[in-house]
Order: C-alpha cells, then structure tokens, then sequence
C-alpha cells in the first residue's frame, strides 16, 4: 500500500538507480518523478576499500549498471580461494546479515513465511555451526533482538562457532568478513556488500520481494543468489 500511495505524496523521489522504477499502478492523477542519483556512501566505502586479501578481489563501487549504479562489478559466483572443495588456510570468517523473524510473535498476514524463515535461519546457521574451519557472525537488526527468533534461538542453543554482534558497525563486519550471507529484503545491503568488494550469497525469493528483470539480471551476475530456501541451504552447506 505504501508503495502505490507514496508516489501522490512527492514531487520527486531520489532513487539508487535506473533499476528502481513505480509499479504502474496508477491510484491518483499525481505521480512523483524517479530521479536516479547513485549513493555517495555506498561509492566512498568502495573508494576507501583497502587493498584486498588475497583470494578476495577488489570491486567497483556499486551493483551493476543494469540496476541502475555504475560502474559495473565483476561477474562470478564465487570468489578465488572460496571455491568448494578448496583447503581452507585458516578459519573463514562469516558474517549473515538477518532479516527480522518474529517466529510468530507479531500476528500479521506474513505469518506463514515468517515461520519458514525462521526454520530456514535456523537450519543454514546448525548447518555453519558444525563446520569447524568457520567462524560465524549473525547480525540480526539491532533494536528488535528482544523479539528475534532466531536471536532468541542462538542465546539458547549456543552454538559454538557463532557469536551474536549487534554492536559494531555494518560496514566493519563487512570488511573482515570472507563471505557474507544475507536473508535481508535490504537493498542497502546488498549494495554495501557488493561495493566493498565482499562474497555475497544472497536469499531472495522473488515470490516474496518483486525485482525488475533489470535487477534480476544483475543480481545474478554480481553474486550467489539463492531463490528458495532448498538454494541457500545447498549454498551454505
């Protein structure tokens, strides 16, 4: 509802990029103009980016031109030295960034997919957690950790190899970690991710959250995107 109504309340709407357009939905006579302008943050994390690790190349600032931020990135699903199979020369360093699981706590409309959610964060982080050459970070959104389920769940369980962090900036778990994965609706953070220069396995269902064929496209390019829940768990495993 937000999303058709916004519009009538604007003249302009400042946007990512090109990628990002009305639904066409039209509910008043007034429509706002989409202005792509970028983001000078997500391009001065990139700019500042230190020289890369080795097996972690550096990146462009930005996802791909066809979502509308430029320049575009590299291609490829998995980052030299991350490859399956490869011996690992030290502990990797995982960082999930989450979305927010209710477990049902909230009584909503998403009820369904938020409990599957939950089971999935659950399953992918059991699956991490009895992989010893892993050190995991779960980085749920900071001001509903009380009502998180999953949050709840590994204050409980107490997994050893995954610790809770929601204390430190986005931007800093970013920089040390080997890959990031990431359940989030966020296009912030796909985007910051993406321009400092880290792995990205992603989780979005297109069912769930609509993307253009722009944004599709380069999604698939720029990262490891997992449509289901069966594709991370495969991904993660």
């Amino acid at each position: 509802a937000h999303e058709q109504t916004e519009p009538v309340h604007a003249a302009y709407f400042l946007t990512y990029g090109t990628g990002i357009q009305p639904t066409g939905v039209e509910l008043s006579s007034e429509r706002a103009q989409y202005v792509p302008v970028g983001s000078a943050r997500i391009a001065s994390l990139a700019a500042a980016e230190p020289a890369a690790r080795p097996g972690r190349p550096r990146t462009s600032p930005g996802l791909l031109r066809g979502c509308g931020m430029s320049p575009p990135l590299g291609r490829g699903r998995w980052c030299p030295g991350l490859a399956r199979g490869a011996p690992p020369r030290r502990r990797r360093r995982v960082l999930w960034v989450a979305e927010h699981t209710t477990r049902n706590t909230y009584c909503s409309t998403f009820q369904v997919e938020d409990t599957r959610r939950y089971l999935l964060q659950t399953r992918c982080l059991e699956l991490l957690s009895g992989r010893h050459a892993l050190d995991v970070t779960y980085r749920p959104l900071w001001y509903l950790t009380s009502c998180d389920g999953t949050t709840r769940w590994l204050k409980r369980a107490r997994p050893g190899s995954i610790r809770l962090d929601v204390a430190r900036p986005l931007e800093a778990l970013i920089r040390s970690a080997d890959v990031v994965i990431t359940d989030t609706s966020s296009g912030t953070v796909w985007n910051e991710v993406l321009a400092l220069g880290a792995p990205l396995i992603l989780y979005c269902d297109p069912a769930q959250t609509r993307l253009t064929p722009a944004v599709q496209r380069a999604l698939a390019a720029a990262c490891c995107w997992c449509r289901s829940g069966d594709e991370l768990a495969d991904a993660v495993h």
